[in-house]
């Protein structure tokens, strides 16, 4: 391990450790270094990293590039940031604070699935589960909305419709499954509604819920729903009709405000454009591409379907 000024090997650290555990593996060390430093003990806590490592036939184990995530925090009910909430990634425990903006971020990660755990005195700790990086990445995940423990104290409401991604009509014959935290795709379900209609009531305790939805003949999607005590929020979700192999559709959604949003899709080959999709030119001739629906009075959908991808181009 070493930075700037200091350097120290893992074998005088872990001389006592049997390290086969990690044999093949790229491990990361998180350390603070006890030092005298011109006659007074001082604590160096720095991002320290691997200079080299080797594999079980001593051959050099390349170094992966590494990621970042970020991301932020704010008030479920009021939308301010929240500022100094303790934010641990896991498995790895490493922690970091938000700032005056509610802002945080971990960089310098190895590649690997991990998991957020923010927590914040007076308010609900809430996990968000399988952050998914790869080598090189970036990634804002989503905001995460903190429930205030003064809203925590009874059930909250959410009334769910769900929308047909391609034309914005109401379906009817939808189910939801429940999953604690955000992002959660394949914990346990803790409540499941299968019976449908015009909309979709739960009555759950105060948290940050993952919401399983979907229909026959539709492809399931993942949402963030937050239950706020003695609250009711109104939430629509697009689910789009099951694709083909060779079809790819890009779905966009949001909230009440703004009351509008709008899709654009281009295609380039080899530099140059080829089509803009948008609301005034929704089917280009020869475009192998369309907008399905333009939405303006909030929530969504406003959906592209690209019906055969050209390989040679960039989207």
């Amino acid at each position: 391990l070493a930075n700037e000024k200091y350097s120290q090997s893992l074998a005088s650290i872990f001389d006592d450790l049997d390290s086969s555990q990690f044999q093949d593996s790229f491990v990361v060390v998180k350390a603070n270094i006890l030092i005298k430093l011109n006659g007074i003990d001082r604590v160096v806590s720095k991002e320290y990293q691997f200079i080299n490592y080797l594999d079980s036939n001593d051959e050099l184990i390349t170094e992966p590039e590494y990621g970042k995530l970020t991301s932020a925090i704010r008030d479920a009910v009021s939308s301010e940031p929240i500022a100094d909430a303790r934010v641990t990634l896991l498995p790895i425990d490493i922690t970091n604070n938000t700032d005056e903006n509610g802002n945080y971020s971990f960089s310098k990660l190895p590649p690997n699935t991990y998991d957020v755990r923010v927590a914040k005195e007076g308010y609900k700790t809430v996990t968000i589960y399988d952050v998914t990086l790869e080598d090189g990445e970036e990634k804002n995940i989503e905001v995460l909305l903190a429930i205030d423990n003064e809203y925590a104290e009874n059930n909250g409401t959410a009334t769910i419709v769900l929308k047909d991604a391609l034309n914005g009509n109401v379906v009817t014959t939808g189910y939801v499954k429940v999953r604690e935290g955000q992002n959660n795709k394949i914990g346990e379900v803790i409540k499941e509604i299968t019976d449908g209609g015009n909309s979709i009531s739960l009555n759950l305790i105060p948290n940050t819920y993952t919401v399983e939805v979907g229909a026959n003949g539709y492809s399931k999607s993942y949402n963030t729903v937050t239950i706020i005590g003695d609250t009711n929020r109104d939430y629509e979700f697009s689910i789009t009709p099951v694709l083909s192999a060779d079809q790819v559709r890009v779905v966009l959604s949001w909230g009440e405000n703004p009351r509008d949003l709008d899709s654009h899709l281009v295609r380039k080959t080899n530099g140059s454009q080829d089509y803009h999709i948008y609301f005034r030119n929704k089917t280009p001739s020869n475009a192998d591409a369309n907008l399905d629906t333009d939405e303006q009075s909030g929530y969504g959908p406003e959906t592209v379907t690209i019906n055969s991808i050209n390989t040679s181009s960039i989207y």
